[in-house]
């Protein structure tokens, strides 16, 4: 019989195969937005992640998607906060301002 099992210790996370990747062959620019995906979660929590998504980043301008207006008008108020979460999560200050648009692919 073959055996086409895997070998579990060669396991990466795509995410990081992503970013090297892209840092080759494309900007910098996707490289920020694959880190900046790679920590939203983990950075703003279950609930804010669940209804944003980052869309774009240019000149510390990073754009984000928000599903509702409610949500929206909630991150305003939070913005500074999440600004600092990210900067602090991906360890850089790259994020100077947040732009949330509404957007239906969150």
């Amino acid at each position: 019989m073959n055996d086409n099992r895997v070998n579990n210790k060669h396991f990466f996370k795509l995410g990081d195969f992503l970013t090297d990747a892209l840092a080759k062959y494309r900007i910098s620019y996707d490289s920020f937005m694959l880190q900046a995906w790679d920590v939203w979660e983990d950075a703003l929590g279950d609930f804010i992640s669940a209804h944003t998504k980052p869309a774009a980043f240019k000149g510390g301008l990073l754009i984000v998607n928000v599903d509702n207006p409610a949500m929206m008008q909630q991150l305003h108020f939070l913005k500074k906060d999440v600004i600092a979460k990210l900067n602090k999560a991906m360890g850089k200050d790259a994020i100077k301002d947040i732009k949330f648009k509404a957007g239906a692919d969150v």
